[in-house]
């Protein structure tokens, strides 16, 4: 597993653990997965 992958995994489980709040993520919380999704390889589109 690559470094990148294994960082986006960290965060992906540290994600499904946080307490659940339903206020929209901030510009810099998503810059920070879209920038883990392009380190990884993983596109965008849903």
């Amino acid at each position: 597993m690559g470094v990148h992958r294994a960082k986006l995994r960290r965060v992906i489980i540290a994600a499904r653990f946080s307490p659940i709040r339903q206020a929209r993520p901030t510009d810099a919380e998503i810059r920070a997965v879209q920038h883990a999704w392009a380190q990884a390889g993983i596109s965008d589109a849903a």
